[in-house]
C-alpha cells in the first residue's frame, strides 16, 4: 500500500502520513458501525443498493448518524438520505465521504448476514452490492484479476478486459511500480497491483487509494475515468 499511497502523494511525507490517518480513521468508523450488529435485509434486485426497503433505509440512515455523530462528525441527516436513496449525487467533501462510508457499511452488513450474493462466484461486470464499475484490480494468475470495489466487493475475471465496456483492447501503463489499464475503446482506467503491493494492514483500502490516484492524475491532465467514482 506504501507505494500506491507515495504514488498519490508524489513523494510528499505530510500527504503520505494523513492519508494513513484517514484510512484509520475510517477504520475506526466501520468497526464502530458494525459493532452495533444491526441487521440490513435486502431483496434479489441487483445491485443491491436499490433494492432496500423502508426499514433497511431507515436503519442505515439512523446508525450512521448516530455512529458519526459519535466519533465527531457533524453530518446532516438529510445528507445521508439522500446520498442513500440516490437524490444526492457524490459532488463534494461531505457527500462523498457519506457515500463511502455508505457502501462500506452496507456491504460489511450484508456479508455478515451471508446474503445469497457471496454464495456463487460473481461474474458481472459491475459491483453487486452497490453497482460501481471498480477502478481497483490485483494481478492473479495468468491474465485473470481481481476487481476490488470500494465497497469492499471482490471478484474475479478471468481475462484482462475492461469491466465497464467489455472490450478486450487494453493497454497498459505504468504509475510508478503499478499498473495502469486503460480500454481503448471507452477511456475507463483501473490501477492493478500484485498482492504483496496492497498487502497488510490498510490493503483493505486500496479502491479508495487507486481512486484518489486517478483523481490526482485526472487533476493534473495525466488521465481520466471513465467510471467508478466514490
Amino acid at each position: 500500500m506504501r507505494a500506491l499511497v507515495e504514488s498519490i502523494c508524489r513523494g510528499k511525507d505530510d500527504c503520505v502520513r494523513e492519508l494513513f490517518e484517514a484510512f484509520g480513521s475510517l477504520r475506526e468508523i466501520e468497526q464502530r458501525l458494525v459493532s452495533r450488529s444491526v441487521a440490513i435485509a435486502a431483496g434479489s434486485s441487483l445491485p443491491l443498493i436499490t433494492s432496500l426497503d423502508d426499514v433497511a433505509l431507515q436503519k442505515i440512515v439512523m446508525t450512521m448518524v448516530e455512529t458519526l455523530r459519535e466519533l465527531g462528525y457533524d453530518i446532516d441527516r438529510a445528507v445521508i438520505e439522500r446520498v442513500i436513496t440516490g437524490a444526492l449525487e457524490p459532488n463534494d467533501n461531505e457527500s462523498s465521504f457519506v457515500s463511502l462510508v455508505l457502501r462500506r457499511f452496507l456491504y460489511k452488513s450484508l456479508k455478515s448476514s451471508n446474503h445469497p450474493v457471496f454464495q456463487t462466484p460473481w461474474e458481472g461486470s459491475i459491483c453487486p452490492i452497490c453497482g460501481l464499475v471498480p477502478i481497483a484490480a490485483v494481478r492473479g494468475e495468468g491474465q485473470s484479476l481481481v476487481y476490488r470495489c470500494l465497497c469492499g466487493f471482490a471478484w474475479t475475471s478471468s481475462s484482462m478486459t475492461c469491466p465497464q465496456c467489455r472490450s478486450s483492447d487494453v493497454s497498459v501503463g505504468r504509475a510508478g511500480d503499478l499498473g495502469l489499464y486503460r480500454c481503448r475503446n471507452c477511456g475507463h482506467v483501473m490501477v492493478v497491483a500484485t498482492e504483496e503491493q496492497v498487502g497488510g494492514e490498510e490493503g483493505d483500502f486500496f479502491p479508495l487509494a487507486a481512486a484518489l490516484l486517478l483523481s490526482s492524475a485526472q487533476g493534473s491532465g495525466e488521465g481520466r475515468s471513465a467510471g467508478g467514482g466514490i
